[in-house]
């Protein structure tokens, strides 16, 4: 839902957000996420006793490179491949 809200939105006195690179500022957030997500993932397999077996920690990893690959697809980033490729590679 959030990528079709940026792709779809418009505006009259700016033009069509272009593909791009990512920006310092945005590694800096792709960073951000990727850990929030590894704690998250985390916090949810330890409260419900999930964290029993070496899967465990492979989707933790999946789940949060894929998060983040999802944001830059959103953002029209360039390098959100690198995290859909990596991530399919380990899954």
């Amino acid at each position: 839902i959030y990528g079709w809200y940026l792709w779809t939105r418009k505006s009259n006195d700016k033009p069509e957000n272009p593909i791009s690179k990512t920006t310092s500022k945005e590694k800096k957030q792709s960073v951000f996420i990727f850990v929030s997500t590894l704690i998250f993932v985390y916090a949810v397999y330890t409260f419900f006793d999930k964290w029993t077996h070496w899967t465990a920690y492979v989707d933790t990893i999946t789940t949060a490179i894929f998060f983040v690959g999802m944001w830059l697809m959103a953002k029209r980033k360039i390098e959100n491949w690198i995290y859909w490729i990596v991530g399919d590679i380990i899954s």
